[in-house]
């Protein structure tokens, strides 16, 4: 038995009309999928912003602390430089203070890590914003590899040195390097070729990580920049 022409033509009409249904049922899916795939890069993207725009407020008063560290331990070289070991010499408190007290530079980025973690890193649509992202975390543990340096040996060192060689505290000041009025208070200390082998290494250290603070605040900066923040 043979089909009509008519019965071709309804059987062609009804496949055109099957194949378009699948095609525009995957189009409709297709759509709804980068809908919601820009939905959460721009949820991520919100995150990530507000952990890097937090990261950018504390980097530069953390900087200024290496800074006036240098300008402290700077001013204690000069004033034990001359003296020899086994004589004491007055140190303002505010040399003592900046020299041993150096605070971390904690980064909230947890919207970066959990996105490294599950892959979500994937939805940013910008390649070179997954490079600089993917580049952050040992970026910063180079950026304050002196900070923790500073913290964890230097900065302990130089406390245990004072701690067996001071002869005389007395209260702390509240003036510190670069403010108004006079310090009056400090701690005599007992000088010896330890304690000036200490001092540089915590100067050279507060130097160094004050410059790769400034080196990741430009860092922070760009990764906003392409964020969008």
């Amino acid at each position: 038995m043979t089909s009509s022409p008519s019965q071709a033509r309804r059987w062609m009409f009804e496949g055109i009309v099957i194949v378009t249904s699948i095609l525009l049922a995957f189009a409709l899916d297709a759509l709804w999928q980068e809908r919601a795939e820009a939905s959460q890069e721009r949820v991520l993207r919100e995150a990530l912003i507000a952990d890097f725009q937090r990261v950018r407020d504390l980097i530069p008063p953390h900087r200024e602390e290496h800074v006036r560290t240098q300008a402290a331990v700077g001013h204690f070289i000069d004033l034990v430089s001359d003296v020899e070991p086994g004589m004491s010499v007055f140190i303002p408190d505010t040399a003592i203070v900046f020299g041993i007290l150096n605070p971390s530079l904690d980064a909230p980025t947890g919207a970066l890590e959990s996105a490294l973690f599950s892959g979500g890193l994937q939805l940013i649509s910008d390649p070179e914003v997954r490079r600089m992202l993917a580049l952050w975390p040992a970026g910063l543990r180079d950026a304050t590899e002196d900070d923790r340096m500073l913290r964890e040996f230097h900065g302990i060192a130089l406390r245990d040195e004072l701690s067996s060689g001071t002869n005389l505290i007395v209260p702390l000041s509240r003036t510190w390097p670069g403010e108004t009025g006079t310090v009056t208070t400090g701690v005599e200390v007992l000088v010896t070729n330890r304690l000036k082998g200490i001092l540089p290494s915590v100067l050279g250290s507060s130097g160094l990580a004050a410059q790769e603070e400034a080196e990741l605040l430009l860092f922070v900066d760009s990764i906003l920049a392409r964020l969008g923040g």
